[in-house]
């Protein structure tokens, strides 16, 4: 996938200038224009963020290059870093992710589409007819079942990272790039019958608390 690095000015523009559209524990989002946004991943970058002192953020990353360095033969970080190449190359796939955000060759965020005409599923409830209910939730439901088919499981699923179009009730489900969103093959949950049921069970769950709360 497409990446690309920018500089430091760049992501001081981006972090402190660009249009905020929504902040989380793992990063803060920014609208470009209205095909584009960016997500950072502040996590990586506290101090700069927090500072907001762009010259942090060569300590900021020196410290992250060290610990990825130190961490590169531990089985169980390989294992996290592979989880995370599948899902950006799965999110590039079905064009929710353009292409990859780095400086000094380390990921800090990605470009992202940005859906001028959606909003958060919490939000689109006032604007939605009731008769619509069903057919929001059959979308819902059929999106979810395509990502279990291809072994992609949002556990954190909810009513704010599900965006949809009032107009056209077209759904985008977002945030899938976060910890919370598992990417598996067959041959791991083959191996791991449990693993799979519970992820199952997790996500199932997650779509029964939107059910609820539409129909409530």
């Amino acid at each position: 996938m497409e990446s690309k690095e920018l500089t430091k000015e760049e992501i001081y523009h981006i972090l402190f200038f660009l249009e905020e559209i929504d902040r989380g524990s793992y990063g803060v989002v920014k609208k470009v224009n209205n095909d584009t946004c960016i997500k950072i991943y502040y996590k990586d970058i506290f101090n700069t963020y927090a500072k907001r002192d762009i010259n942090a953020l060569d300590d900021d990353i020196n410290l992250l290059i060290k610990v990825y360095e130190d961490t590169s033969s531990d089985k169980n970080t390989q294992e996290i870093r592979e989880n995370e190449r599948k899902k950006l190359e799965y999110l590039h796939k079905i064009g929710l992710v353009k292409r990859v955000l780095t400086y000094k060759g380390y990921m800090i965020g990605i470009e992202m589409n940005y859906y001028e005409d959606y909003i958060p599923l919490n939000k689109a409830r006032d604007y939605l007819e009731k008769e619509n209910y069903t057919e929001v939730l059959y979308r819902i439901r059929t999106k979810l079942d395509e990502f279990l088919k291809n072994n992609i499981f949002p556990q954190d699923l909810s009513r704010s990272n599900i965006l949809i179009n009032i107009k056209t009730l077209d759904i985008v489900f977002i945030d899938l790039d976060d910890c919370y969103t598992r990417y598996e093959d067959d041959d791991y949950l083959a191996k791991k019958p449990l693993v799979k049921q519970t992820l199952f069970d997790r996500c199932n769950q997650k779509y029964r608390e939107i059910e609820r709360n539409i129909n409530k």
